[in-house]
């Protein structure tokens, strides 16, 4: 439309002009009337509005549409801001607006619609440690402990170890009878369930395996018989002594004389064989084999090498049936033995109790 309007005031003032030229107004007179409007339209706002409210004479009106600056003022009349005014009528920015519209991160809001730490809350809903309460619900030590077969007082001996040392029983060692006797020191071997091989820290007594200079084993020895008898009675009272499991040992040939294979036994109080020395006393428990007499037992023939340590009793036989092999001052096994009459070998007893029993010490 205003395309049409400037064409249309185009053609007018062309006219306009031919109709000037031919009245012969003068030059000079024209420019001073075109520069007071001139001067006054460019204070207005609109060109437009004011050609709309001119005077009705002619000879002002065309002053006012002669003035060439008005007609061809290419900012004023085209306008082409204003009427192409692509930001205005487009509006591509608020029409289109992806960012407001889609919204992706706002409508999606993964972090806050999925919201995975607060919805699912994994460590609330499941609280494994609170709903499955592992320590409480299944409380092993405590469970059992209720009951009159497992007294509540076994946890403390089951979780011995082995190498750690266990005090049991009582026998005379500092050779004074007078101040009583005195407990007995126990290195672990072996732990399995309630049961724990244990083998005494030092040699305690000093004893021929056999009295008589005659073919004996380990079944027929004098020294089975003294530890099964006075030494379980005089080392552990009765409570002590149903602590003392009875095993089933058995007595194989020297691996290397190939003397005194004999038949199984039940003992309650035993000494090692050559095979339970290499198994129990090996490797980090090898220094274990090394040890010395009580006093008392020194008191009784036990003698010491220039090392501190003692020869210590095993219940296989050496070289023939009349010996039994030992354990060297020096901690290796001597397979061909003694003879079992030597007096000054000392005694290192060996013996598997129920730490479940122990509480009744």
């Amino acid at each position: 439309m205003r395309k049409k309007v400037l064409c249309i005031l185009t053609a007018l003032w062309l006219l306009l002009a031919l109709t000037a030229c031919s009245l012969d107004i003068p030059t000079k007179s024209a420019n001073e009337e075109t520069k007071k409007p001139r001067e006054s339209r460019t204070s207005a706002a609109e060109p437009l509005p004011g050609t709309e409210t001119a005077p009705g004479e002619e000879t002002a009106e065309v002053a006012a549409t002669t003035a060439v600056p008005k007609t061809t003022a290419a900012p004023e009349t085209t306008a082409v801001p204003e009427t192409t005014k692509v930001p205005e009528t487009t509006v591509v920015p608020e029409t289109a607006a992806v960012p407001a519209t889609s919204a992706i991160p706002e409508t999606t809001a993964a972090p806050e619609t999925t919201a995975v730490p607060e919805t699912t809350a994994a460590p609330e809903t499941t609280a494994v440690p609170e709903t499955t309460a592992a320590p409480e619900t299944t409380a092993e030590p405590e469970t059992p402990a209720s009951e009159e077969t497992a007294p509540p007082e076994s946890e403390p001996a089951v979780t011995v170890q082995p190498g750690e040392l266990l005090v049991f029983g009582r026998y005379e060692q500092d050779g004074i009878v007078s101040n009583g006797q005195e407990e007995i020191q126990w290195i672990v071997l072996s732990v399995e369930g309630d049961k724990a091989l244990l083998l005494s820290r030092y040699c305690l007594d000093c004893l021929k395996a056999h009295e008589k200079d005659a073919n004996v084993t380990w079944e027929t020895s004098d020294i089975r018989k003294w530890l099964n008898g006075t030494f379980l009675e005089t080392a552990f009272t009765k409570e002590e002594q149903e602590a003392v499991c009875t095993v089933n040992l058995s007595n194989q040939a020297n691996p290397q004389s190939g003397a005194g294979a004999a038949g199984d036994t039940k003992d309650r109080i035993f000494l090692l064989s050559i095979e339970e020395v290499e198994l129990f006393l090996a490797d980090e428990f090898y220094d274990w084999r090394g040890t010395t007499p009580t006093r008392y037992a020194m008191d009784r023939g036990s003698t010491l090498a220039s090392n501190g340590n003692t020869w210590w009793w095993l219940r296989t036989s050496g070289r023939d049936l009349k010996s039994f092999a030992e354990v060297f001052s020096y901690r290796e096994i001597d397979y061909m033995g003694d003879p079992a009459v030597n007096p000054e070998q000392a005694v290192r007893p060996a013996v598997v109790i129920d730490l479940s029993k122990l509480a009744d010490d």
